[in-house]
């Protein structure tokens, strides 16, 4: 049918290889390079779309927020908002509200030590604010991803300091982690960067949705949490239900046909 999966996947995956399938996303087009990357992601949960008339959109163009970054960066590493993170007191003193749906995101990415507001606008009682609906440029991008990797022990880098202009040595860090992995992998075949060059050179822009994805499929590339976890107990890890076999990685039989996954 032409819809860039093949019959094989298909069969495997259960959908029919004779009828081409619409893309989750409606203005994303299945040539694209990071098409597969995409897909997956939208499969384990980690990125959602909009829904407008009916269509779900990605809107690959549009600057990506504060609290929508934070929000795919904890999904990228597994990170779950613990029971503390959806209570009072407040972190940051422009998120007040327990109901938004930002405030666990934003607080568990403060406990977690690698999100900490702006510390240049803090205020008499010593919090800062963390400006959610706010764009991050790809420099402040590059460092909170470097940072959440050290949290976690991926990657070390304690000999990194800030820099003239601060973010330059972050940019360095994050086109080559190879001699900062703290890991054994075998993922990325040895390209494990989360920006490029070229990218670096364009720091101080703001970065899109799409721009942000990239960063987190180059992340998943040699740091994929989801090889190992398992959320529907099935005896597959969510990684292989959606990369390999095309299953379903929360639906315990997939198919209902009365045998798991």
């Amino acid at each position: 049918d032409n819809d860039g999966v093949t019959d094989y996947e298909e069969t495997r995956g259960d959908t029919d290889p004779l009828i081409a399938d619409a893309a989750i996303f409606a203005d994303l087009d299945s040539s694209d390079p990071y098409y597969d990357d995409i897909m997956n992601l939208a499969e384990l949960g980690i990125i959602q779309g909009f829904t407008v008339d009916g269509e779900t959109y990605f809107y690959p163009d549009q600057f990506i927020t504060r609290a929508e970054f934070t929000k795919i960066l904890l999904g990228v590493l597994c990170i779950i908002p613990r029971e503390e993170a959806y209570e009072l007191p407040n972190v940051f003193y422009d998120v007040l509200n327990i109901d938004e749906w930002f405030y666990p995101i934003t607080k568990e990415s403060f406990l977690q030590g690698f999100i900490f507001g702006y510390l240049g606008e803090v205020n008499a009682e010593g919090m800062a604010p963390f400006k959610p609906n706010v764009s991050i440029s790809r420099a402040e991008g590059s460092k909170i991803i470097l940072e959440a990797l050290e949290t976690l022990g991926v990657i070390d880098i304690s000999s990194v300091t800030v820099g003239e202009p601060w973010y330059l040595p972050y940019l360095e860090v994050a086109q080559d982690l190879s001699s900062y992995l703290t890991i054994d992998t075998t993922l990325g075949e040895g390209e494990i960067y989360v920006i490029t060059d070229e990218e670096a050179a364009y720091h101080s822009e703001a970065l899109t949705r799409y721009d942000f994805i990239v960063m987190a499929a180059r992340v998943l590339n040699f740091y994929n949490c989801y090889d190992t976890q398992d959320t529907d107990g099935d005896g597959l890890s969510d990684y292989d239900e959606v990369y390999i076999y095309h299953t379903d990685p929360y639906v315990y039989d997939t198919d209902d046909g009365g045998v798991s996954d």
